[in-house]
Order: structure tokens, then C-alpha cells, then sequence
């Protein structure tokens, strides 16, 4: 990777270009993804026509905002020669769109896929990348999209696109515009059109979390079972976790302790505090009906991050051991270490 520089993006999904958006100010970028390789063949046109830039690029993804870029600029004889190089190709225009000191590209794609537009920007650190605010004219950030970025929008069914993006645009997030700290976090409760969002953004994760899990958990809700606590930072999904105020587990049932179960926050946003918004929220929705709050945390390594934090927050051992799937392990019993060994603690409040 020596003639190779990292590029930190983060993408973003727009229902419309900003409304003072010059759109006679322009360059078309007309890409070929070669076929069966990671190179991308550009040409870049001034709104005349006229050839401003050639050059093959060869883009590596680290992680969804990460990857390597190694790039060669080109004459005409050479562009031509590539050019026949099979692959697939993809047309837009990008215009140059500043906001509050930032400078986005804004892309405005043409052909099959015309009527997508989304934004992009760069930063020079991860901690710039990472503190910038989610744009007042985008709908919502799309960075996990993977299936929104170049590559695969140049081989992916328009169809298929405008599904993805038809979800993502009729998602009940709230508004961006009224967002002006990417640090701002938004706590509601679940709603009808989260469980494809929040499936989708854990499978990019690499986790199976099916949607029916959440259309259950907004069923449960409706009825009193539960309440589900979904957070959104910079106006798109973080995170969740559920109150289920008739546990399955015993000793919280028959005490009448409610208990918080399943939270989780995406990989890329830990670390900033969304795990213990939910969970503040969480205990004062249960102080409310109770004097006690429950919780389970597992055993095995993928808790450690969850142990001590339920420890600094007072949570303590309720006095009934480990249990796994329900049953108490005695001493001397052979258990698979897996998700369904936990330990369960209670909070006074």
C-alpha cells in the first residue's frame, strides 16, 4: 500500500437536492467498474462535455467509512484502450454543496438510476470524520448502506435500489434538518417502520437480527408487554434496547421486577453514551410502576464490554446464581458457554 492513501467518507441519502443548489454547476463522472477487479475507470466532464480528468482508481474497503485508494491519471489513448475492458458502468453529476463550513459532494445519478441522489464528504482524521454533523438537507446517513455505495450501485437492479432507498425514505426517523449537533441524541419509542432499518443496519454489522424480531417487539408494545426504547444519534439508528414488564425469568415475574433486555448500539457509535441514554431512560420508565429494575448480562467475552458497565451503574447479583436458558446451572452441571448463560442482576431506584 505504499502509493496508496486512505480515504475516510461518510455517505448520506437525500429525498432532494438542497433548494439553492446551483444545478448548471456540475461535473459528470462517468465510471466503468471493470468486471472481476476492484479498479473503477473514470471520466470527469465539465457540464460542456468537454474531458476535464481521466484516471483508474483502485478503491480496498477497510470498513464502511474506510478504504484505500490508489489512483493513476491517463491520456486519451490510454482511457480509450481501457475503456473496453468489460464492466459496468455508472453516470452522475456531482455538485459541490458547502454547509456550515463543510464542503459535500452531492451526487445526482442519471440513467436507470435517475431520481437517486446522495451526499458524501470527506475528512482528513477519524475524529473529524466521527464529529461531523449529519447535514440539515439530508434525510439520513447511509454510511452502513453498503449496498448504496458505488460499486454496488453500478452492478446492483435499479429496482432493488429505489427498494432500499423507498424504505429508508419512508422511515419514521425525525426530520435532520431540526439536527445540528452530530452529538445529538434522540430517544423515542419503536415505530412502524423501524424493524427493516434496524434489521438491515445489524446485518451490515454482520449480526442476524431478522425484522419479524422487531415487528414482534412493536406487537408486544401495542398490547403493554413491552416497551421498546430506540435511540437515534445524529438522526439515524444507534441503537435499542426493550422493558419487558412480565419477564420470562422467574424471580423478576413473581417479584414483579420488570427487566431490561436486549440492548444493543451499533458497533461504530459505542463508546459515546447512547448504551447509558437507554438505559437512564429504561430505569425511569421503571420507577415509575416498580422499585426495582432487572437485567441480564451473559458470561461469555462478547458481555465484557456490558459487565462492568451494569456494575458502575449499581446493578448487583439477585442471589439466585447462574442460569442458562431458564434453568439454574448447579454446581457440578456441563452448560454450552453461549448466549443463554447469564447472570442476572437488580438496581434499586
Amino acid at each position: 500500500m505504499k502509493y496508496a492513501r486512505i480515504e475516510r467518507e461518510r455517505r448520506f441519502l437525500l429525498a432532494a437536492c438542497p433548494p439553492d443548489l446551483d444545478a448548471r454547476v456540475f461535473l459528470q463522472l462517468d465510471d466503468l467498474y471493470v468486471d472481476g477487479t476492484r479498479l473503477r475507470l473514470r471520466t470527469v466532464r465539465a457540464p460542456d462535455g468537454a474531458v476535464v480528468e481521466r484516471k483508474l482508481s483502485q478503491k480496498i474497503d477497510v470498513d464502511p467509512s474506510h478504504r484505500t485508494v490508489t489512483s493513476i491519471y491517463l491520456d486519451a489513448a490510454e482511457h480509450a484502450r481501457l475503456a473496453s475492458l468489460p464492466g459496468a458502468r455508472l453516470v452522475k453529476r456531482r455538485h459541490r454543496y458547502d454547509w456550515n463550513g463543510t464542503r459535500f459532494g452531492i451526487d445526482v445519478f442519471l440513467g436507470d438510476l435517475g431520481g437517486l441522489v446522495l451526499a458524501e464528504v470527506e475528512a482528513a482524521s477519524d475524529a473529524a470524520l466521527t464529529n461531523l454533523p449529519v447535514p440539515a438537507f439530508a434525510h439520513c446517513e447511509v454510511t452502513h448502506e453498503v449496498h448504496l455505495t458505488g460499486g454496488r450501485l453500478a452492478y446492483a437492479a435499479a429496482r432493488d435500489v429505489f427498494e432500499i432507498t423507498r424504505r429508508l425514505l419512508s422511515s419514521a426517523f425525525p426530520p435532520v434538518a431540526s439536527l445540528t449537533d452530530a452529538r445529538l441524541l434522540v430517544i423515542r419509542p419503536l415505530v412502524d417502520g423501524d424493524p427493516p432499518v434496524i434489521s438491515a443496519a445489524f446485518t451490515a454489522m454482520g449480526w442476524t437480527k431478522p425484522e419479524p424480531q422487531y415487528r414482534r417487539y412493536l406487537a408486544e408494545q401495542s398490547t403493554g408487554k413491552r416497551d421498546v426504547l430506540v435511540a437515534l444519534h445524529g438522526g439515524t439508528f444507534a441503537g435499542y434496547l426493550t422493558i419487558a414488564w412480565a419477564p420470562v425469568y422467574e424471580p423478576f415475574r413473581t417479584a414483579g421486577i420488570p427487566e431490561i433486555q436486549d440492548l444493543n448500539v451499533l458497533a461504530h457509535l459505542r463508546r459515546r453514551g447512547i448504551a447509558s441514554a437507554l438505559l437512564d431512560e429504561a430505569e425511569a420508565r421503571i420507577a415509575e410502576r416498580s422499585r426495582m429494575a432487572g437485567i441480564g448480562v451473559g458470561l461469555h467475552p462478547g458481555y465484557n464490554a456490558a459487565q462492568p458497565l451494569y456494575v458502575r451503574r449499581g446493578y448487583v447479583p439477585d442471589g439466585h446464581g447462574v442460569a442458562h436458558a431458564g434453568r439454574y446451572v448447579k454446581e457440578g452441571d456441563l452448560v454450552p458457554f453461549d448466549d443463554d448463560l447469564v447472570l442476572f442482576l437488580t438496581k434499586a431506584l
